[in-house]
Parts: C-alpha cells; sequence; structure tokens
C-alpha cells in the first residue's frame, strides 16, 4: 500500500480458468518470452533497410536463403509478409513475394521469385525498404 499516492499493488497472483486451480508457478520475463517465441516470431520493424536474410540468385528472377528460427518453433510455421523489401549487392531485384521451403522448427528455406534480374550464383542481402511497419512473421500456433 502507498498512501501518499493512494494505491495499492498485487502480486503473487495467477488467475485460472476453471473450477480447479494448479501449483502455484512463477516464470521469470525472460522465461516467459522464450516459451511465447516457440509459438510466433517476426523479422522487420526495427530499422529501415534492415536485413533480413542472405540470398543466392538461382536464376535471372529468382534467389532462396535460409532463416534461422531461435529459439526454435514448435512446429513448422506458417509464413505472412507485409511491407515491401529491396536487395542490397548483387545484381537486380526480388519480387515482393515469399515462399517457404523445407520448412522446419529450426529453420526455413525462403524463397524469392518473379524479380527482373540477377545472376545465378550471385549473392544478395534481402532487406526492409525503408518501412517501419514491415513483418516477416512465422507463425507456429496449434
Amino acid at each position: 500500500v502507498d498512501a501518499t499516492s493512494r494505491t495499492f499493488f498485487i502480486t503473487g497472483v495467477q488467475m485460472e480458468l476453471g473450477a480447479t486451480g494448479t501449483e502455484f508457478e512463477h516464470m521469470t520475463y525472460g522465461s516467459e518470452l522464450e516459451l511465447c517465441k516457440r509459438y510466433y516470431q517476426f523479422a522487420g520493424g526495427d530499422t529501415a533497410y534492415q536485413n533480413i536474410v542472405v540470398a543466392a540468385y538461382y536464376g535471372t528472377g529468382a534467389a532462396v536463403g535460409t532463416y534461422r528460427h531461435h529459439p526454435s518453433l514448435r512446429a513448422a510455421p506458417t509464413v505472412a509478409k507485409s511491407g515491401d523489401w529491396s536487395v542490397i549487392g548483387g545484381a537486380g531485384v526480388v519480387s515482393q513475394t515469399v515462399s517457404g521451403d523445407q520448412n522446419g522448427p529450426n529453420s526455413i528455406q525462403l524463397g524469392f521469385s518473379g524479380g527482373s534480374s540477377g545472376v545465378s550464383g550471385q549473392a544478395t542481402t534481402i532487406r526492409v525498404s525503408n518501412d517501419l511497419n514491415f513483418r516477416l512473421s512465422f507463425d507456429a500456433e496449434i
């Protein structure tokens, strides 16, 4: 109780659904966050022009790159993208679509196709355009 601000604090409470409670469980914020990351992760939104993945062209308008999940997801995720990206280094561009292949809880091979140019075997970095609202999300929810 804080008499000067007329507030009181309730701590050490665990709310549960149903008529029967389970043993009290206290987890640190870090531990809880790591468990949550097993269900959902995303890239982007930190800075403009944030690097997402290093990729290699395998054709004129197609590239692939491997994205590693940390920590591992609970299952192979569903991939969704919002916002725009661009390339840095290498020649050419990639389209604004992405596909997930060889998808698993530890990593996913991201495919970028439909670009206008590129040299097979040449590396490039797929990055966020000048867009702080960009998200590449990986959802492994039950």
